[in-house]
């Protein structure tokens, strides 16, 4: 590092051309960094998993819909309402935008049966003075999704044509403007969707990433100058973070990456690393420019001293988050290289940007920090320290013990966004927004399949959350006029007649050999750990079947809900994996098992307390959240590092000098640094509480608590533990 300092005061020009070049090549690049706010990528699991999903879709294709839209009228509908569905549905239709439409207006049902069983349009059957509710009710298909349960809403499926799926913000637009002409002003019009989704996820990610970046920037700009009482205090730390931020995002550009859902935290962990590094960097400079040391001297020792702190920070942390590429989910990989990448990006602008602006800068004198009351600080107490410190980690231990992992779609939004009051709407008055489907495999055809399957759904339907079902069973009965006895006769019957129209035969819940099945289940979203419970109760229900007939979950959602709790375990299978190799390499580096041994407690106890706290206000383990312990690990890893190396210095100048006057000759030396690093980041952790995703806000909860638990750690448990330990300087 001396040399890299050497060559960077002497060839500082050339090194200030070289990075204002960069600086202006990623300025130009930034503007076509992309944001991925598709959920596919966290919702995909492993490869096995992916298959088994594909060839369940593969044997029987399940429907899919571009947009849903939802008339709810001021009155129970009625034939007047019932003109209105279907005039807008045939004009839809007609649209070239359009490739089908599926609603009430159009829907085809059997209303008359026997030899030769007539399906007509549902409109052709409301008898006179009947709400269309009453009508619907004979033909329970139509209670799945196309009218609500108070017989007010009527629902639209739209599909879209191949140009328009190309577009599918710009068909959104242009529904929406459409419905709004031709619908009179007292009906009310609700769109949900996948596309609605996204844009209200574009909408606030966006906000809450400039909203986070900017209010970090605007508390290091106050509390910075407050902490160091210089312009460049200010200045150079600022530059280090911007500097960093557009090197990181532009390489992401260049590899042809996005900022998806999974990787809101890179841009924060690359303030906070960037912030922490900077400050040590900046306070060792003023403390040897007090010392009497010219400017260039000043900045070998900056470089010398604390540059490869710097260094191994950044490589502990970037392996905590390299671990992450053995995990089993395919996002986690990716975010792990992401983020050990920004890391690396972070340290190299560190290491040039702060002794580059420091060559150039008008320095009169030296001004160390402010830290109000660090002179007061001491480590003794040894037996009250091990035991208030083992309190609260027996504590956050019991917290650990209340942990859930769950997830729930429908938290991460404010409840006033209209897309989360929309969905909560469709969820009270029709039949869910979430699905569960069951893989159904045997012979098909026989009435004792019929009878077990149509068992299986009474028992199912009975269950908390879970509103209506859809199978072959129901088709089959509306096919027949939904007479009350189904013998095999009827059974062959249905399935001959459903087989004369191959374009409204329900291949989505049944194959055409009639050996695989599907059975949708339309529930409240009710959470991952509510969704594993019905897994094992249809796993229990199984077991009852009639031989040669299976009932399995299967399908899209079951992938869903366990990659979101894998997502969640192997974060955690990893962040003990990057503990121990973070654990083995700082052994490395400072050569020693005992100082390996050592710095796992203090590493680990910030991150034990955000667990119990979890635990204690319950706050389900999830998605959102998980990835702050990666981060957390290494910003207390930073701390244990900055002090130890310090520790080591005060050894090798003074080998012979007793362990505690070093120790606090290196906690008055580092410390300081530690408190600024550690008040800033607590301070920059609060400003993702006005986010607007709930996961955010928890960040800012957990993270605050890490830092400050960290630094407590690490000021007075660590050294008590080194002071044990007996790190001894190593022999020449």
């Amino acid at each position: 590092m001396r040399l890299l300092g050497q060559f960077i005061i002497k060839q500082r020009w050339l090194v200030l051309f070289v990075l204002v070049g960069l600086l202006v090549g990623a300025g130009r690049i930034l503007p076509k960094l992309g944001f991925s706010f598709s959920l596919m990528p966290i919702l995909q699991s492993d490869e096995e998993t992916q298959a088994e999903v594909d060839s369940f879709q593969k044997d029987v294709p399940p429907v899919f819909h571009d947009q849903i839209f939802i008339l709810e009228f001021p009155t129970v509908m009625k034939a007047k309402e019932l003109s209105v569905v279907t005039s807008l549905t045939q004009e839809l239709a007609a649209d070239p935008r359009v490739a089908s439409v599926v609603s009430l207006g159009n829907t085809l049902v059997v209303s008359n049966f026997g030899l030769a069983p007539l399906p007509l349009p549902f409109p052709s059957t409301v008898k006179k003075n009947e709400t269309i509710l009453e009508a619907a009710s004979r033909h329970p298909l139509l209670n799945q999704r196309l009218i609500s349960k108070d017989g007010r809403s009527a629902t639209f499926l739209l599909t879209a044509t191949e140009n328009t799926q190309k577009d599918h913000a710009q068909f959104l637009s242009w529904l929406e403007e459409h419905t709004k002409k031709v619908v009179q002003p007292e009906v009310d019009v609700h769109f949900i969707g996948d596309e609605v989704s996204k844009r209200a996820m574009k909408t606030y990610m966006g906000a809450d990433l400039k909203r986070g970046l900017l209010l970090e920037l605007l508390i290091f700009s106050i509390l910075l100058p407050l902490i160091f009482r210089t312009f460049r205090g200010i200045i150079i730390p600022l530059s280090v973070v911007v500097g960093a931020q557009m090197f990181c995002l532009s390489l992401l550009v260049l590899n042809g990456m996005d900022i998806g859902l999974i990787d809101m935290a890179v841009p924060g962990i690359i303030t906070m690393i960037t912030v922490c590094d900077a400050v040590h960097m900046m306070h060792r400079f003023e403390e040897s420019l007090i010392g009497g040391k010219k400017r260039a001297a000043a900045i070998l020792d900056m470089m010398e001293s604390i540059g490869p702190a710097c260094f191994f920070t950044s490589l502990t942390t970037a392996i905590g988050f390299l671990s992450l590429v053995v995990a089993r989910h395919p996002a986690v990989r990716m975010f792990g290289i992401k983020a050990s990448i920004a890391v690396l990006i972070a340290f190299l602008t560190i290491i040039f940007i702060v002794p580059t602006m420091l060559a150039f800068w008008p320095i009169k004198k030296g001004v160390l920090a402010r830290v109000p009351g660090f002179s007061h600080l001491s480590y003794g107490r040894r037996k009250l320290t091990f035991l208030l410190f083992g309190v609260v980690a027996f504590l956050a231990l019991l917290g650990i013990g209340r942990l859930n992992v769950d997830s729930h779609w429908l938290e991460e939004m404010p409840e006033e966004e209209p897309l989360i009051r929309e969905l909560a709407w469709y969820e009270d008055n029709l039949s869910g927004i979430m699905t569960l489907d069951v893989r159904v495999s045997g012979n098909l055809k026989t009435r004792e399949a019929f009878d077990a399957l149509e068992t299986f759904q009474r028992r199912m339907l009975r269950e908390a959350g879970v509103n209506k079902s859809e199978a072959y069973t129901h088709w089959l009965r509306e096919a027949l006029g939904h007479p009350q006895k189904m013998d095999q006769a009827a059974i062959n019957r249905g399935f001959a007649f459903l087989s004369l129209k191959p374009k409204v035969y329900p291949q989505h819940v049944i194959n055409a050999n009639r050996k695989v099945g599907r059975i949708s289940f339309l529930t409240d979203d009710s959470g991952t750990s509510r969704f594993f419970e019905l897994r094992d109760l249809v796993d229990e229900l199984n077991e009852n079947m009639p031989q040669g007939l299976t009932v399995e979950v299967a399908g899209f959602m079951e992938m869903a809900h366990e990659a979101s709790r894998l997502i969640v375990t192997t974060m955690l299978e990893s962040f003990l994996v990057s503990l121990l190799a973070i654990s083995i390499l700082i052994s490395l580096i400072f050569r020693s098992i005992r100082v390996g041994l050592v710095s796992i407690v203090p590493n680990v106890f910030p991150i034990v307390v955000a667990l119990g706290i979890n635990g204690w206000l319950g706050i389900n383990l999830r998605i959102g959240i998980v990835m702050i312990y990666s981060l957390g690990l290494g910003l207390a890893v930073d701390d244990t590092i900055h002090l130890i190396t310090r520790y080591r210095q005060e050894r090798k100048r003074h080998p012979d000098g007793e362990r505690r006057p070093q120790l606090l000759r290196s906690l008055k030396g580092c410390g300081p640094a530690l408190i600024t690093t550690s008040i800033v980041l607590a301070i920059g952790s609060l400003s993702y509480l006005p986010s607007n995703f709930r996961s955010l806000r928890d960040v800012g909860l957990l993270l605050t608590t890490i830092v400050i638990t960290a630094l407590l750690a690490d000021l007075f448990l660590l050294p008590h533990l080194l002071e044990m330990a007996g790190v001894k300087r190593k022999k020449k």
